[in-house]
């Protein structure tokens, strides 16, 4: 038995875990390291939402700035300063903060989630079942839906990512056809190179033609092709990941709450990803803490979560539009 339960080490659940903390919550994190390399931009407001959710260990690596070209609707300019993070790295930060503030960290895959008005059971791969009397839900695109909520156009980010010759961080971002890429180089050699397209009219091959077809594509493109100099692919991947517009259509309970990607998420277009995580995420353990010691105020505190989530939902999907 432990006070709180949350599911899922991304920042959404690390920031929920940290505020937990500081208002004298026992908290228990349950999550899965990724299964992938991924690198992520970021900009100077993350960075400063980051350190004020207190971690402070998950941006050590990110110290190099980097200007980012932009090529949108042929348009050419470079236009703001973008940091990029490694997110295996990132992660292991974010268990480090976890760790110095007195989280327990279970690393495990969650089986099940048995909940009921009494609480909550958790049963995990390889380990006893855990019971919680207050459960956050915070493993983001991949937490189960409670219902069918509102659901944007299917789209999918193709992330190619392989490993070139050692030069300056750099980004870079262009509007396509028929979809848009984000492409980076690390001073390392690590390039990426992620295009995210709608589904029912990319008429993308089948998943075995699907590298070459995203390498056909990068090398049609000007501004990739000398974003990367002909650099070689050596150990090209592929993932491809669903970033289609979600909105959950109950984000709190009496006993439970989802933040971040879990509550609602949209293309990365319209917003930073780890930006729009932290925007639900830095609330709700003051939503929290009402639910647990001032249960006359359950009601306003749900409403507020909620609103604040569709409201955020509904700004980053207007961008996006």
């Amino acid at each position: 038995m432990t006070d709180i339960v949350i599911l899922g080490a991304g920042p959404a659940g690390a920031a929920v875990a940290l505020g937990l903390r500081r208002l004298g919550y026992g908290v228990t994190l349950i999550s899965e390291w990724r299964r992938f390399a991924a690198l992520e931009g970021v900009s100077v407001r993350v960075l400063e939402a980051l350190r004020s959710a207190g971690l402070q260990h998950a941006l050590t690596d990110a110290t190099v700035p980097s200007q980012r070209q932009v090529s949108w609707n042929g348009q050419q300019h470079a236009q703001n300063i973008e940091y990029l993070l490694d997110r295996p790295v990132f992660d292991r930060g974010l268990r480090e903060d976890l760790r110095l503030a007195g989280v327990e960290l279970i690393e495990g895959r969650v089986l099940t989630v048995l909940s009921s008005a009494n609480g909550h059971r958790i049963e995990i791969d390889g380990r006893e079942p855990l019971f919680a009397p207050f459960l956050v839900e915070a493993r983001g695109r991949q937490a189960p839906a409670i219902a069918k909520g509102l659901r944007g156009p299917e789209t999918v980010s193709l992330l190619n990512r392989w490993q070139g010759t050692p030069g300056e961080t750099a980004s870079a971002v262009e509007s396509l056809e028929d979809g848009w890429a984000w492409m980076a180089r690390r001073a390392d050699g690590q390039c990426y190179w992620q295009w995210t397209v709608d589904v029912a009219s990319a008429g993308l091959p089948g998943k075995a033609q699907l590298l070459d077809y995203c390498r056909q594509r990068r090398q049609g493109s000007k501004l990739a092709t000398a974003f990367f100099a002909g650099v070689a692919e050596a150990d090209l991947q592929l993932h491809a990941r669903s970033s289609t517009a979600i909105l959950s259509p109950q984000v709190c309970g009496d006993n439970w709450i989802r933040v971040g990607d879990a509550a609602m998420a949209v293309d990365p277009l319209s917003g930073n990803g780890i930006f729009q995580s932290l925007s639900s995420a830095l609330q709700a353990p003051a939503v929290i803490n009402t639910l647990l010691c001032k249960p006359e105020r359950a009601a306003l505190a749900q409403r507020f979560h909620q609103q604040r989530v569709e409201q955020l939902f509904l700004r980053f999907a207007r961008i996006g539009r």
